[in-house]
């Protein structure tokens, strides 16, 4: 299904009716645990990620594509946020950020894919390293 401005796509484990800013979600483990996810999938979104936002949802993340190695940083980042990093629709590694933590790096290896969330959400959802997780896009 594509999604439009006008069109709306409800997911049912997370219960809410997606706009166009989201346009996909991520279901973690045995699906108990879902996000709505806005997509960082252009170099000056990856740029940007969340940075400025004052608040995150907790059935809300960002999910950025097509990583290559590098890492991430907190700067310009006014919220707390859980990453995950995923590897064969999987967990491969998480950290905590704390918001705008300056120059400090957050390194990943061969992970094609990483998901931003509200901090502390992968503790209270039971998500650690290995935790396998779905992914569904819409444009």
């Amino acid at each position: 299904m594509t999604a439009t401005a006008s069109m709306t796509k409800t997911i049912p484990a997370v219960g809410t009716k997606a706009t166009s800013r989201f346009r996909g979600y991520a279901s973690f483990g045995s699906g108990d645990s879902s996000v709505l996810l806005e997509i960082a999938d252009s170099p000056s979104a990856k740029r940007k990620g969340l940075m400025g936002r004052k608040s995150m949802p907790e059935c809300c993340g960002m999910l950025f594509t097509g990583l290559t190695g590098g890492s991430f940083w907190m700067k310009g980042c006014l919220i707390d946020l859980d990453i995950v990093f995923l590897d064969n629709d999987s967990v491969s590694r998480l950290y905590t950020m704390k918001a705008d933590g300056g120059d400090r790096m957050y390194r990943y290896g061969s992970e094609t894919a990483a998901i931003e969330l509200p901090a502390g959400f992968c503790s209270r959802h039971g998500i650690s390293r290995g935790t396998e997780v779905e992914v569904r896009t819409w444009r």
